[in-house]
């Protein structure tokens, strides 16, 4: 019995010893497969990405040397441009020598012919020195229309000097005459005709302009002390494309009796001492404007701007004022006196101490602006259609 059991034993060890290995050996067979699958798969994603990393960088590399080879036609084509543009420039400034040289000879053959015709002593007859200065003063501005940029030239007389340089298509004048940073202390320019001119940074102290006739010039940053702008013609064809310049141009002490002014701009300017009459300012715009002291009488005003400017002291006896406006402005001891005032327009503007005695006042405005109504309205001569501050209208 106890044998049988023994046996019985035996062969059920048997069994599950067999049992297990066939499982091992079947999950052996059941992974391996499955093992190579997973390396194949990872080896194949890495074998991508190293060849999409390389893809990347050839990209990046052929990207470079596209940007290279970009960059360096783009430097050649800069500096064929450079090329062209130096010889241009010299072809330009060979011809202006050749230009030069046969004003120069035209000019000598003329002095020559002077010398030949009344010898060493031509130049006391008046006739004479006038054709000799303004022969002089023509040759010099076509020799070199910048030959006077910063120079010193003062007590210099460019009487009855002409430089016409009519404005074609663009602002582009490389004929202009030029007197920009230059002295021109004591200069005398009566009876000039300019166009174009630059005056910009010069310095006009003492000098007379009497007469002076100036189209399309430049006077930014200028300063006139002391100068005599009486019967002065000054104005712009292309009125706000091409004004006549006077930014920050400074006015002290200035005589201009008779001055016709139209189409300029004179912005931030200053304007003190200024002494004139008979004036006509028309289609001007002064802006930043800073004016004391002043003495303009009998005057004529049309299509002006007056904008957040400074007047102090300023007389404007029987002046006649057409469609001036008065934007954003201190006023302050003006003399209205016999003003006539039509199309005037106060908006925003402070008036103090102003004389209003016999003043006429048509068409205008004070609305939102500081005024003493009581005065107005007892001291002017005329009022009709005109605003109150208070949008009160007088009819």
């Amino acid at each position: 019995m106890n044998s049988l059991q023994t046996e019985n034993s035996s062969d059920v060890n048997k069994r599950v010893s067999v049992s297990r290995f066939e499982w091992i050996q079947l999950i052996s067979t059941i992974c391996i497969p499955i093992v190579i699958t997973i390396y194949t798969i990872v080896q194949n994603q890495s074998d991508q990405s190293i060849a999409e990393s390389n893809r990347i960088k050839d990209i990046e590399i052929a990207d470079a040397s596209r940007s290279a080879e970009l960059e360096t036609a783009k430097e050649n084509r800069f500096n064929e441009i450079l090329i062209a543009e130096k010889s241009r420039e010299k072809d330009r400034e060979l011809s202006l020598d050749q230009q030069r040289q046969t004003i120069l000879v035209e000019y000598h053959s003329f002095l020559t012919k002077i010398l030949m015709e009344f010898g060493t002593t031509g130049n006391k007859e008046e006739n004479v020195r006038l054709v000799i200065r303004i022969t002089t003063i023509t040759a010099l501005s076509q020799w070199d229309a910048t030959l006077f940029s910063s120079s010193y030239l003062d007590f210099a007389d460019f009487s009855f000097a002409t430089a016409r340089t009519p404005i074609c298509f663009d602002n582009d004048r490389e004929t202009k005459i030029d007197f920009s940073s230059t002295s021109l202390v004591n200069s005398t320019f009566y009876r000039s005709i300019f166009i174009a001119a630059d005056f910009s940074n010069a310095n006009l102290t003492f000098a007379n302009l009497r007469y002076l006739y100036c189209r399309d010039c430049t006077f930014v940053s200028t300063l006139l002390i002391h100068v005599d702008l009486s019967f002065l013609h000054m104005f712009s064809t292309f009125y706000k494309t091409y004004m006549c310049l006077f930014l920050s141009t400074t006015l002290n002490n200035v005589i201009a009796h008779s001055a016709r002014l139209s189409s300029g701009n004179f912005t931030d300017s200053n304007w003190t001492n200024v002494r004139a009459s008979d004036i006509v300012f028309k289609n001007n715009t002064l802006s930043y404007l800073t004016m004391k002291h002043c003495f303009l009488s009998n005057s004529k005003l049309y299509d002006t701007i007056f904008r957040n400017t400074t007047l102090y002291d300023v007389d404007m006896l029987n002046n006649s004022l057409q469609n001036v406006t008065f934007i954003n402005n201190y006023m302050e001891n003006i003399n209205f006196r016999d003003i006539h005032c039509k199309f005037c327009y106060f908006t925003n503007t402070q008036l103090k101490k102003i004389i209003f005695t016999h003043a006429s006042f048509i068409h205008s405005s004070f609305l939102h602006s500081h005024v003493n109504i009581t005065q107005l309205i007892e001291e002017t001569k005329v009022l009709i259609n005109v605003t109150l501050p208070n949008g009160t209208i007088i009819f």
